[in-house]
């Protein structure tokens, strides 16, 4: 079975694109973590802060960081970062109106919500369908064939490898959004990945087929096992 770990990077100084003093030290706290479970492949966005929280592991491990350009933020960001309507951008979930709207029942369990009116002057469904295809063909190359019109992955060459993926909130929640088969506004609402949360997804297949089980999400243990400040 394989094992997929995705970890937000730590706290970061956006400006400069690289991690704080404490992001460091949570860093150096997740690399530890991860390292007693044996990762096999280290994949990172090509952001400089997710590749600096990345760096412990590898170094640990020994194991190189291969870079994913499809997981860079700045993507993401021009795709669901919209005006506030004060002129101030805001991640979607973090405007009034779409947050309102993603809540609505007709909204959040539908797998094309892009397409409601409401949202036709944003660019949410090319970059759903640019992260939905980026997603498929990185998972596909571990051996794992999404099959979206049923909704779940043919197993193609399964392994026993664990993957560990440093990446960013905002690229996560559409990333999880397209692993999990679970509309974007639902995760976007209502689920939140703190600084180098780790989050572990079950690659388990079953009946010949592979639905992947989320067992841990954006979980800060290290965090607290170092007495860090949980920011």
């Amino acid at each position: 079975m394989m094992v997929l770990y995705y970890i937000r990077h730590g706290q970061p100084i956006y400006e400069l694109n690289k991690l704080t003093e404490l992001g460091q030290k949570q860093a150096d706290a997740v690399g530890e973590r991860l390292a007693l479970l044996g990762i096999d492949k280290i994949f990172s966005s090509p952001s400089n802060r997710a590749i600096e929280t990345a760096m412990p592991l590898s170094r640990v491990t020994g194991k190189e960081i291969e870079i994913l350009d499809f997981a860079d933020e700045d993507d993401v960001a021009r795709d669901f970062m919209v005006d506030d309507g004060t002129g101030v951008v805001r991640w979607a979930s973090d405007v009034e109106k779409i947050r309102t709207a993603f809540a609505m029942p007709d909204i959040k369990t539908r797998y094309d919500w892009y397409q409601d009116p409401i949202f036709s002057d944003y660019n949410f469904g090319e970059g759903i369908r640019r992260i939905d295809k980026a997603t498929d063909s990185f998972l596909e190359r571990l051996g794992y064939r999404h099959n979206r019109k049923c909704g779940y992955f043919e197993p193609i060459s399964p392994t026993e490898e664990k993957i560990a993926l440093f990446a960013h909130a905002g690229f996560g929640q559409v990333f999880m959004s397209s692993v999990l088969d679970i509309p974007y506004p639902q995760i976007a609402n209502q689920f939140v990945i703190g600084n180098t949360g780790v989050s572990r997804i079950h690659f388990e297949v079953q009946f010949g087929i592979c639905v992947p089980r989320v067992h841990m999400f954006s979980s800060d243990a290290h965090i607290y096992k170092k007495n860090l400040p949980d920011i």
